[in-house]
C-alpha cells in the first residue's frame, strides 16, 4: 500500500463499486487538495477513492499513437455536423500547436496527428540496439 504524504497532488478518483470491481466509476484525474476535489465531486458519490498519480508518469507526454480522432462538440457552434463550417474553427484553435488537424470519418470529429516519436517508436529503437542474446535473456524471444 502506498503511503500518502500530502493531501495535495494528482489523484485518480473513483467510486468503490461492487466487490468484483465491475461497477467502479472512474470520475477522472484531478490536481489539487483531496478535500476540495472530494467536495466538488460529492454529487457523484459519498464514498470516493483517491489513488495518487506519480507526477513523473503524469508529466510524460510521449504519444501512444500518431493519430487520434477527437470530438469537441461543446466547443464549436451548432454547425458541428457540417465539417466545412466547423473544421476552420478547429484548425484555428490548434494553429499554434505542433500537430496536424484533419477531417475524420466519424460524425462531428476531427483527427490530431503528430510527427513526434511514440512509445512504440522509442521501444522499437531500444530493442534494435539489443543483441539476440540480450533479447533472449530478457524473455523477448
Amino acid at each position: 500500500m502506498s503511503k500518502f504524504t500530502s493531501v495535495s497532488g494528482i489523484w485518480k478518483v473513483t467510486t468503490p463499486g461492487d466487490c468484483e470491481g465491475r461497477t467502479i466509476i472512474d470520475l477522472g484525474t484531478y490536481t489539487g487538495n483531496i478535500d476540495e476535489i472530494a467536495l466538488h465531486l460529492a454529487d457523484k458519490g459519498t464514498d470516493l477513492t483517491f489513488t495518487p498519480i506519480d507526477p513523473e508518469k503524469w508529466n510524460d507526454r510521449t504519444p501512444v499513437r500518431k493519430t487520434v480522432h477527437v470530438s469537441m462538440s461543446n466547443l464549436v457552434n451548432s454547425d458541428y455536423g457540417n465539417k466545412s463550417k466547423f473544421m476552420p474553427q478547429i484548425r484555428e484553435l490548434f494553429k499554434d500547436r505542433p500537430v496536424k488537424i484533419g477531417e475524420s470519418n466519424y460524425y462531428g470529429s476531427f483527427t490530431i496527428t503528430t510527427d513526434n516519436e511514440t512509445i512504440d517508436d522509442k521501444r522499437n529503437k531500444l530493442l534494435a540496439k539489443l543483441t539476440l542474446e540480450e533479447k533472449r535473456l530478457l524473455g523477448l524471444i
